[in-house]
């Protein structure tokens, strides 16, 4: 009977304790891991939507290019841009037709419509943003550079906060047409007033000599 009661023990012990397979913990297929490919920024990412490649023909001066559009060239105004103008000649046109023709030295070039602004000028030049082919605005190069002031003709269009700003940073820092051409304006200006202190200085004094005129003491 004892011998039974240990046997039968021994049994239920056996029973109870895990087997070599259900202790073991189960093995764990690693997970694919997904490895994505670096982004690769597209040639055209850069060009804002809407707008589409030409060929420039020809540069006319800092704020206008002729393009060829549909096999015809295609004088286009730069929305946004004032330039100094080449003929008749104004300070700093000649600057400013150079860099644009740096600018555009590629050959081609992105131009996009605005809806604010009219399709054409009242001389019959397209209205449009110009871009580079990696997206860059030539009209907000010309106005960083100091070859151009911003220009808005009735309405705000696309960008005018930017080039504004830009003609600040440029009249700050006085890089190109703020150096050269507004200490001209400033000579000019004081031209007549030291020809006025001059005569004044010359009637307190008794002379009757005028520029130009005899004497007629």
């Amino acid at each position: 009977m004892i011998r039974a009661t240990a046997t039968l023990a021994a049994a239920a012990l056996m029973l109870s304790l895990p087997t070599a397979a259900s202790a073991a913990p189960a093995a764990v297929a690693p997970s694919a891991v997904t490895v994505s490919a670096p982004a690769v920024a597209s040639a055209t990412s850069a060009r804002p939507q809407g707008s589409y490649g030409v060929k420039v023909v020809s540069v006319t001066d800092g704020d206008t290019i002729r393009v060829r559009v549909k096999g015809r060239s295609t004088p286009v105004r730069l929305i946004g841009l004032n330039a100094p103008e080449t003929n008749p000649r104004q300070c700093y046109g000649t600057q400013a037709t150079s860099r644009m023709k740096q600018l555009t030295k590629g050959g081609t070039v992105y131009i996009k419509a605005d809806g604010s602004q009219g399709n054409k000028d009242k001389y019959g030049r397209l209205l449009r943003h110009v871009y580079t082919p990696g997206g860059t605005s030539l009209a907000l190069k010309m106005i960083e550079g100091g070859y151009a002031r911003e220009y808005t003709y009735n309405r705000k269009y696309a960008g005018q906060y930017s080039h504004r700003l830009a003609q600040s940073r440029a009249k700050s820092a006085k890089r190109g047409l703020w150096r050269s051409c507004v200490s001209t304006r400033s000579r000019r200006r004081s031209a007549p007033a030291a020809r006025s202190r001059a005569t004044s200085a010359a009637a307190a004094s008794g002379s009757t000599t005028c520029p130009g005129s005899a004497s007629t003491t």
